[in-house]
């Protein structure tokens, strides 16, 4: 059995994937070729969500084991859960989350379950440019490299006597050698 799936995006109303996938591919194989598609960073944390026909999140299928303390935690892992596991007659939409800090996702149709099978992922039909694979929006006044300007500016000394706690003191300590026996105890 084989799926063809529409892969839209609220955020980019022009984008549009169109794919052909068999139903015992896992969901890290569909992981690897929407990034492959989308150009996006493997790096990046993901995960897949079966949706209810209300619209609401039933199951994740995260990109690595995310607990191990809690064994009776129903938890799916991409590189050994199949489409055809979750996908079926009840269930004919995902969401792939590809941005977790600007929840940000991918919904993932299916329009057709076919009979037959195919060994890769095919690409039916692509339209528009994806999105950013992380969204800045939100983060427009935080000055990031200022932090690092100001870190390289900073001269040795001024650097060391931010750490003297006896400001105002008249101790002139320079090295181990100036210690008295009595200053030891």
């Amino acid at each position: 059995m084989r799926y063809l799936i529409q892969v839209k995006s609220e955020e980019e109303k022009s984008f549009g994937i169109l794919l052909q996938i068999d139903a015992e591919a896992t969901f890290l194989e569909l992981h690897d070729f929407l990034i492959e598609v989308c150009q996006y960073d493997p790096t990046q944390m993901a995960s897949f969500f079966t949706i209810a026909e209300n619209g609401q999140r039933l199951q994740e299928i995260s990109l690595m084991e995310l607990s191990s303390e809690d064994a009776e935690l129903n938890e799916a892992v991409m590189d050994v859960s199949t489409l055809g596991e979750f996908i079926g007659e009840k269930i004919k939409t995902v969401e792939y989350q590809y941005d977790f800090f600007g929840d940000r996702y991918f919904t993932l149709k299916v329009v057709e379950i076919q009979k037959g099978s195919q060994d890769a992922i095919a690409l039916v039909n692509k339209n528009g440019t994806p999105p950013p694979q992380i969204s800045l929006d939100g983060f427009e006044g935080l000055d990031l490299a200022a932090e690092n300007q100001n870190s390289d500016e900073k001269d040795y000394e001024s650097y060391l006597s931010s750490f003297d706690d006896c400001k105002g003191d008249d101790i002139d300590f320079q090295s181990l050698d100036d210690l008295d026996d009595d200053d030891l105890y």
